[in-house]
C-alpha cells in the first residue's frame, strides 16, 4: 500500500520507505530518512536524488538530502551529478565505506559515517 508524504514550504525531514511510498519534499532543503537495515540482500541504488530508484519509494521529488541506513548486504550506491554546477560528478559507495569520485569531495557536501550514507545536493 502506497503512502504519500508531502513536505511544507520549510526544511522538512520525512521518514518513509516501508511500502511503495510517494515522497514530495516541497520547497526548502528537505531530507528523506530511509532505513533499509532489515534488507540483507545486496542493494544497487542508482541516482536517488535524480529520479532513480530507492527501495520502498515509488516516487521521489524535491528531496535534497538522503540519510540512508543500509543493511548487511554488499551494497552499491551511485549518484551522478551530486553537486549543482559540476558536470557528471559521480559518487560510488560500497558496504566497505570506500568512496570513489570523479569530483573533489568536500566535507560540507558529503558526509559518510559507518553504516550510514548521507547524500547532499547543495
Amino acid at each position: 500500500m502506497a503512502t504519500t508524504f508531502n513536505g511544507n514550504d520549510g526544511d522538512d525531514t520525512i521518514k518513509a520507505g516501508l511500502g511503495t511510498d510517494i515522497v514530495d519534499g516541497g520547497d526548502g532543503k528537505d531530507t528523506l530518512e530511509l532505513n533499509l537495515s532489515a534488507i540483507a540482500n545486496d542493494l544497487t541504488i542508482t541516482n536517488p536524488l535524480s529520479g532513480g530508484s530507492l527501495p520502498g519509494i515509488s516516487s521521489l521529488e524535491n528531496i535534497e538530502v538522503i540519510h540512508l541506513l543500509a543493511g548487511s548486504g554488499d551494497d552499491s550506491i551511485t549518484q551522478a551529478g551530486i553537486i549543482d554546477g559540476v558536470a557528471n560528478g559521480v559518487l560510488y559507495l560500497t558496504a566497505s565505506l570506500v568512496i570513489y569520485s570523479t569530483i573533489p569531495m568536500m566535507p560540507q557536501q558529503v558526509w559518510v559515517r559507518v553504516g550510514i550514507l548521507l547524500i547532499y545536493q547543495v
